[in-house]
């Protein structure tokens, strides 16, 4: 792939939308990604001194609104046709957090960086409750008919009543001594079982009735000792939050590389020790991404671990959100790049590159024909995937 990208159009003021030359495999489309409409959700009298969005927004497309969290400490339910406010919730910190959104109550459960979980009326914008989480909450809490599980980035997973956010329960482990990678993993659902990625490289698995542990595996094990000479720090983070399907449980651990573990005993099927400074994973039908600091989107057999391609993107990319399927696409945001990428997954090229001109922390989302990216300058972006 090339990295050079011609720019072709100027889509808005501050947003361009670029489209590398193609390396021969097949013709390209012009872009990828039309851009709907922009929508500006950061009070920037409010904002830090150097903007960081990190909210995965909800989509509730029955209702046609979108819901999400922006550093000035507000939840926003938005029009998802054309981005107007329907109403804003106001927090008592920073929303961060992938928000989740349930149709049948009509809920909406997110989390803030002073470290509580909320739940709010997705119609009306009312608190319905809020919980301490004794951490900070990034990641999408998870949901059954009782129960609303949440990782925090204390290492802690927990429970809480959906009805009264009374806790249920409480999983903890010890932190380890040292550097930590900023962020955390979210929780995943399988059959009365709660997954779980820590700071120290373990990666759980806990009964979802009162959280005592099925299975632990430590991945830090597998690392060799640290050379008391080097100067570099040893990140032993599980900062992916697991993917689970046909038996099998992913996860990457940012100095060991990536795992396949058995659903049922947490033993390794399979592991890729050379894939480092993985942040996130997505899994579609038969190939499973991963997004990586040093190599970008590498997409690999689930079953075996083999690599099938990789796309490396543009020097600078050091940070990337997890990777998003929409359609023939994967959608990834970089930080350092500044860019929203879209690979084609049949052509393995870059078709769209997305520059706002101050990057992407927030993981993207997709439904259908709609993809919705939020900018490190707290403005929502509205796409239809071509």
């Amino acid at each position: 792939m090339s990295r050079m990208a011609v720019v072709l159009a100027a889509v808005t003021a501050g947003c361009a939308m670029s489209r590398p030359p193609s390396d021969g495999r097949q013709a390209l489309p012009d872009h990828a990604l039309r851009l709907l409409w922009r929508r500006s959700v950061a009070d920037r009298l409010t904002m830090p001194f150097t903007p960081i969005e990190r909210s995965t927004p909800a989509l509730d497309p029955e209702g046609n609104r979108l819901f999400i969290g922006s550093s000035d400490e507000h939840l926003y339910a938005l029009r998802a046709s054309d981005g107007s406010t329907l109403w804003r919730f106001k927090a008592r910190g920073a929303v961060a957090s992938e928000v989740a959104y349930d149709a049948a109550s009509k809920m909406v459960y997110f989390g803030t960086d002073d470290g509580f979980v909320y739940a709010v009326d997705a119609d009306t914008g009312a608190q319905k409750w809020r919980a301490s989480a004794r951490g900070e909450v990034r990641r999408r809490p998870a949901l059954t008919p009782e129960a609303l599980y949440v990782a925090s980035g204390s290492d802690l997973v927990l429970a809480l009543d959906r009805d009264s956010g009374r806790r249920l329960w409480l999983y903890k482990r010890d932190s380890p001594e040292g550097f930590a990678v900023e962020g955390h993993a979210g929780v995943a659902l399988r059959e009365r079982r709660v997954f779980a990625g820590f700071s120290d490289g373990t990666v759980a698995a806990l009964d979802s009735s009162d959280g005592s542990v099925v299975w632990e595996r430590d991945t830090s094990a597998d690392l060799e000792p640290a050379d008391e000479d080097s100067s570099l720090p040893q990140y032993l983070d599980v900062d992916t939050t697991p993917v689970v399907r046909d038996g099998m449980v992913w996860a990457a651990s940012q100095a060991a590389g990536i795992y396949a573990l058995d659903e049922r005993g947490g033993g390794v099927r399979w592991r890729r020790d050379d894939l480092q400074g993985v942040g996130g994973l997505a899994l579609a039908r038969s190939e499973l991404y991963a997004a990586s600091s040093r190599t970008g989107i590498v997409a690999l057999a689930p079953a075996t671990g083999l690599t099938r391609f990789e796309v490396r993107l543009r020097r600078g990319s050091t940070s990337l959100t997890s990777p998003v399927v929409a359609r023939d696409l994967v959608l990834v945001g970089s930080s350092e790049g500044g860019n929203l990428y879209a690979i084609s997954r049949s052509s393995r090229n870059v078709v769209t590159i997305v520059n706002p001109g101050d990057g992407f922390n927030a993981t993207p989302i997709a439904l259908g024909r709609r993809a919705f990216a939020l900018s490190n300058g707290g403005v929502v972006y509205s796409f239809e995937i071509q």
